[in-house]
């Protein structure tokens, strides 16, 4: 059901360092509490390119990204795709759909490298019913979730292609930052470019070509600099 790699991973990320990382379900939950998600916990590696799930099975535990980037999205009857989330360590996976006990509505599709623990679902309904303050920052992050999933929906459907693309780059740009070089710390496929932006691959391809003609960014192969970002967030407000 939960396809992986059959590496463990040796990383210390447990929910103490969770919290230190700003899980913000796990910060400020009691010693206690922790240890006994900890010792509930599998330590997986994923490698780029892998589904930590698949839409339409059925959830068996909690996933945390512990380290890495993942893409979550969903796909209609029709095969069309869209991309609901994007997410960078540390954060729980798949939330909503643990919750609803209903078979995953999504797939998540690791963007690099990544290393992320399963707590085992017994140990999270239990701790789900004993911890009121998990249990209501688990439905503000759903309710999160939802509402960013409905604003890029509104987004694609109603702004022009330059307005989508850029508003694709700044999203990326803000979940994962710019690496040593300037660059998006991530690296996307064109294709993955044009669902996230409800695009088309070519149309996707033009607007880079005209944006980097514009000097509103800087492409070298998968690589994508932002190279003025006040332009760039000007483009993204044109509906």
């Amino acid at each position: 059901m939960v396809e992986r790699s059959k590496t463990l991973s040796d990383c210390d990320y447990d929910c103490h360092s969770c919290t230190s990382n700003h899980n913000p379900l796990l910060r400020g939950l009691d010693l206690a509490s922790r240890e006994a998600l900890d010792l509930e916990r599998t330590k997986i590696k994923y490698h780029k390119g892998e589904f930590v799930f698949k839409q339409g099975a059925f959830p068996s535990g909690l996933f945390c990204l512990s380290k890495g980037q993942v893409m979550i999205s969903r796909t209609d009857d029709y095969g069309n795709s869209i991309i609901t989330n994007l997410h960078k360590e540390v954060t729980f996976l798949g939330i909503a759909d643990y919750v609803s006990e209903l078979p995953y509505q999504s797939t998540a599709l690791c963007l690099s490298d990544c290393e992320i623990c399963m707590i085992k679902e017994d140990r999270i309904k239990k701790f789900l019913i004993e911890n009121g303050t998990f249990a209501r920052r688990v439905m503000r992050t759903i309710a999160r979730d939802y509402h960013q999933a409905n604003s890029r929906m509104l987004a694609v459907t109603k702004k022009h292609m330059s307005a989508r693309i850029a508003d694709a780059l700044l999203e990326l740009y803000e979940v994962f930052g710019v690496n040593k070089m300037g660059d998006l710390d991530v690296y996307l496929k064109r294709d993955e470019l044009a669902v996230l932006s409800n695009m088309s691959m070519a149309n996707v391809i033009r607007q880079l070509s005209s944006f980097q003609k514009s000097g509103l960014i800087s492409i070298s192969g998968k690589k994508i600099e932002i190279t003025d970002m006040e332009r760039l967030r000007r483009e993204s407000d044109v509906v």
